[in-house]
C-alpha cells in the first residue's frame, strides 16, 4: 500500500543564475581561492559542539534535527550514512541514523555556498557564488570517511543547472540560452562526448533526473501545467493540463507525487508512471514539501503544517 507520513521536511533551493565565463579549470585551488581558511587541522567534532550532539547513550528519537546550522546539501548514503554541508563553512560531516554525534570530514573552509549536488556517497559538485555573483560549479570527491580531508576537483563552467547522473561518474548537464534548453549527460569531471538527452526552444522547464530515468515539468504557476517523461529525447505526456501543478519524482522515477490547486484548494496525488495510473491523497499538501523514502514500496513523507500524525492509507493500495 502507500504509506503517507505526516510531519516536519527539509527542503533545499535551487540557483537561477547562469555563469558567465569561460571554458573548465583543473587545479588543487581551494587553499588560494578561499582565504577564509584551507585544510587546518581541525579535530572532528564531537558532542555537544556546533552540530548539537549529546551523550552517545542519550536514545535517539525517531525525528531529530541533524544539524543546528543551515545545509546546503545532504545525502544518505547506501550504508545508511546521513553527509551533509554547512552552508556557512562548507565544512563536510557525517552521522549515523542511530547516534547523535556528527563527525567532520573535511576542514577546507568554503564560504558561501549555496548548493551541493551529490552525484552518488564520494563524488559531488559545489555551487557557490563569487564576489560577481556569478555561480561556480565545482566537481569535488571525498575519498574516505576520515577527518581532515582535503578537497580537489576541478571547475564545471557554462552550465546553468546540475542534476546527478545515471552513476556516481556522470552528472547532466543542464544549459540554457536565449534560443532555449539542452540537457546533456557526460562523464565528470572530464565532461567530454555529452550525450543529448531533452532539447526545447523553451526555457522554462524544469528538469529531474531520477536514475536513468529523465523528467520535464512546466515552470510552475497558476496556470495548468504539464509533466513529461523524457524517452530518447522525446517528450512523454504524464500529465496534462493540472491547475498549479508541482511534481516530486521518487527517486527510481516509478512514482511522482504531484500537488494541484483549484479554487484555493489543494490537492495531493501520487501518479504510477508506468501505467498511467492516479491515487489521489486525503491531505491538503504541495509536493515540494514531500519527499520519498528509499523503500521498495511507495512510502512519502510530507510537511502538513495542520497534522502532526504518522499514518498508513489502508485504501490507496499501488
Amino acid at each position: 500500500g502507500l504509506a503517507v507520513v505526516i510531519g516536519g521536511v527539509v527542503w533545499f533551493s535551487s540557483l537561477v543564475t547562469a555563469p558567465k565565463d569561460g571554458s573548465a579549470k583543473s587545479a588543487d585551488l581551494f587553499s588560494s581561492l578561499f582565504p577564509f581558511g584551507n585544510n587546518q587541522n581541525v579535530p572532528p567534532s564531537t558532542p555537544g559542539t556546533e552540530n548539537g550532539g549529546t551523550e552517545s547513550n542519550t536514545p535517539v528519537p525517531l525525528l531529530r534535527k541533524v544539524s543546528d546550522a543551515p545545509v546546503a546539501g545532504a545525502h544518505f548514503s547506501k550504508n545508511g550514512i546521513i553527509r551533509y554541508v554547512e552552508r556557512e563553512t562548507g565544512h563536510f560531516f557525517e552521522t549515523a541514523p542511530d547516534s547523535l554525534q556528527s563527525l567532520r570530514i573535511s576542514n577546507t573552509t568554503i564560504p558561501g555556498i549555496q548548493q551541493v549536488v551529490w552525484l552518488g556517497d564520494r563524488a559531488f559538485i559545489i555551487q557557490y557564488l563569487d564576489e560577481a555573483d556569478t555561480i561556480k560549479n565545482y566537481w569535488g570527491s571525498l575519498a574516505t570517511s576520515t577527518a581532515n580531508q582535503s578537497l580537489t576537483g576541478q571547475f564545471l563552467e557554462n552550465v546553468t543547472e546540475i542534476l546527478p547522473g545515471a552513476t556516481e561518474e556522470q552528472a547532466i548537464f543542464v544549459t540554457k540560452t536565449t534560443s532555449g534548453i539542452r540537457a546533456e549527460q557526460a562523464a565528470v569531471p572530464e565532461t567530454k562526448g555529452k550525450q543529448l538527452l531533452f532539447s526545447s526552444s523553451l526555457r522554462s522547464w524544469k528538469l529531474f533526473a531520477q536514475g536513468n530515468t529523465l523528467f520535464a515539468v512546466t515552470a510552475p504557476s497558476s496556470g495548468n501545467g504539464f509533466f513529461y517523461k523524457i524517452e530518447n529525447g522525446n517528450p512523454e505526456p504524464l500529465l496534462r493540463n493540472i491547475p498549479g501543478l508541482l511534481v516530486s519524482p521518487r527517486p527510481d522515477g516509478a512514482y511522482a507525487a504531484y500537488s494541484s490547486q483549484t479554487g484555493g484548494e489543494v490537492f495531493l496525488s501520487v501518479l504510477d508512471t508506468k501505467s498511467g495510473v492516479t491515487y489521489e491523497l486525503p491531505i491538503a499538501a504541495i509536493a515540494p514539501k514531500c519527499t520519498w523514502f528509499r523503500t521498495d514500496e511507495p512510502l512519502l513523507f510530507c510537511g502538513v503544517s495542520a497534522l502532526s500524525e504518522t499514518f498508513t492509507i489502508e485504501n490507496w493500495l499501488i
